[in-house]
């Protein structure tokens, strides 16, 4: 169940996924990761409007006849980055690190059954990743650097 990008934070059962995605992404073990809070901010919450829009390199994971990436586009006067799913029917999320804290956060889509994040800026985040929820377990892509 996907939970409202305003509220801040997961539910405490899904904290244990977080930090096993904290480890992934951060490149440490599941025992050194701290789960995050769930931050969107209120950037490019639709990422229709960016110029440009192309995958980030080396993010798109396949699922079923369908995958998801992380994309980028440019939306003046910044670049931005969200999840983005094509037929995989699992809704996207975006993982990505906090260039002024080094934290892990995550955007879901605004609405029940989207198809895309919100867009976060470069100049708040250094690493990417895309992220379909599952069940067993949810499905990651390759943490990547990203600039813009």
């Amino acid at each position: 169940m996907r939970h409202n990008i305003s509220s801040g934070k997961r539910l405490a059962g899904r904290l244990a996924g977080v930090a096993v995605l904290a480890a992934v992404v951060a490149g440490v073990t599941p025992s050194t990761a701290s789960a995050s809070d769930t931050w969107c901010g209120n950037w490019l919450k639709d990422p229709a409007y960016a110029y440009g829009v192309k995958a980030v390199s080396g993010t798109r994971i396949y699922h079923g006849p369908g995958y998801a990436q992380v994309n980028q586009g440019y939306y003046g006067p910044h670049w931005y980055a969200w999840a983005y799913e094509a037929n995989a029917g699992l809704g996207p999320a975006l993982n990505w690190r906090y260039r002024d804290n080094n934290a892990l956060y995550t955007c879901y889509p605004q609405t029940e059954g989207g198809y895309y994040t919100p867009g976060v800026p470069d100049y708040q985040a250094y690493k990417v990743q895309v992220e379909l929820e599952s069940y067993p377990g949810n499905i990651y892509g390759q943490a990547v650097y990203w600039g813009g």
